[in-house]
């Protein structure tokens, strides 16, 4: 909100955004003021008035079915861990949601678009009938499938090279001398 500093001068809430915003337009002296005064009050910026304001959210949605220890599944685990660090080295927070039953059948995934909680989402640990990521595609809100190909309908998705993977440990292991290798993997 605008104030004053602690000089007694007047701040506006225009000033003190384009500082917050990183603005070139805005002097030194005048920015260091500003910083002086957000520090002396401690100012944290609301991300939700922020994003009344603006266009995006910087806050991610994942979607995970619901599964008991799934944060703790190493799987999930480390999914989980990667779109965080990414999401925080731009910027931007996460959210987690258990896909429930309720939650389709309520919209609440519409919603988290509707309602401007997220600006995009991550649907992870999904297989083909999932008919809640068909509405997604559908409105033309922002969703990625991870790990995940859809037959029935397009959506964007990230999905690891396997074969790829399958073939490094495969070179990696002839390489060390083994003959006789196994594989064990999940369903």
């Amino acid at each position: 909100t605008p104030g004053k500093s602690s000089t007694g001068r007047p701040m506006s809430t225009a000033t003190v955004s384009m500082v917050l915003n990183q603005n070139p337009k805005i002097t030194e002296a005048t920015r260091q003021r500003v910083l002086r005064v957000i520090h002396e009050l401690d100012y944290r910026p609301n991300r939700q008035a922020q994003a009344l304001s603006s266009k995006y959210t910087r806050m991610l949605g994942v979607l995970m079915p619901t599964l008991r220890h799934a944060v703790a599944d190493p799987y999930f685990g480390e999914v989980l861990s990667g779109i965080v660090d990414r999401a925080a080295k731009r910027g931007h927070k996460v959210m987690l949601e258990n896909v429930r039953p309720d939650f389709i059948k309520t919209r609440q995934h519409i919603e988290l678009f509707e309602r401007r909680y997220v600006d995009g989402v991550f649907c992870v640990g999904f297989a083909n009938r999932v008919p809640f990521l068909r509405d997604l595609v559908d409105g033309g809100y922002a969703a990625i499938a991870v790990n995940s190909v859809f037959d029935e309908f397009e959506v964007d998705h990230v999905v690891c090279d396997y074969r790829g993977g399958a073939e490094q440990v495969m070179t990696c292991l002839t390489q060390l001398g083994h003959s006789q290798i196994g594989l064990i993997h999940g369903s």
